[in-house]
């Protein structure tokens, strides 16, 4: 039976950074050297620190059979979010890139109402099962007493997340040249607003 749970200290937090690792196939792979052993372990470490987006308190994980099978990263406003936590792992280029690049802006440009959900990802064998639905219906009730815009970024070639979230009803609000440092990457925001119930 599926199981939609806030992540806690007992958690798998090497099965909950390589989940993280595998939702983007450029950031992580850029910062890490595309080593995901390594990618993973650097982010489990992240999960148990504070102040930090992949902080376990701002996860939800799904379980199947009792195994973790797919995560989602939230925050809103009242997350005290930091990257002084960056000095805490290798400090490269490609960390700086993706901290002060990617990381800090999405801190930086946080405003009061909006949740921004990010790295929605689900082992291979469990996809297509309603367990990405599941996280993301998770998220949107947490949020149920609250008027709240939720606010996603997602690689504009990615259909299959382009369809979950438009079946949730998140519409596009604009396109962009997203992070990747490699190439331009043609992204696109894409918001939810949800009423009070």
């Amino acid at each position: 039976m599926l199981k939609v749970r806030f992540a806690k200290k007992s958690d798998d937090f090497k099965k909950i950074g390589l989940l993280l690792y595998l939702t983007d196939p450029y950031i992580y792979p850029y910062w890490f050297g595309d080593n995901a052993q390594v990618g993973a372990a650097t982010l489990a470490k992240l999960c148990q620190t504070k102040n930090c987006v992949f902080y376990y308190k701002n996860i939800a994980v799904a379980q199947l059979d009792g195994q973790i099978v797919g995560a989602i990263c939230f925050f809103d406003d009242k997350a005290d979010l930091s990257y002084s936590y960056a000095a805490q792992i290798e400090n490269n280029k490609r960390t700086v890139d993706v901290v002060e690049g990617y990381l800090n802006g999405l801190v930086r440009e946080q405003k009061p109402g909006i949740v921004n959900i990010s790295n929605v990802c689900v082992f291979e064998p469990y996809r297509r099962r309603g367990v990405a639905s599941a996280l993301l219906q998770f998220v949107l009730d947490k949020y149920k007493n609250v008027d709240t815009i939720f606010q996603i970024e997602v690689v504009a070639d990615n259909a299959p997340a382009r369809a979950l979230y438009a079946a949730f009803g998140f519409e596009r609000v604009k396109k962009y040249f997203g992070f990747c440092m490699s190439k331009k990457l043609p992204c696109l925001l894409i918001q939810k607003r949800q009423q009070k119930q």
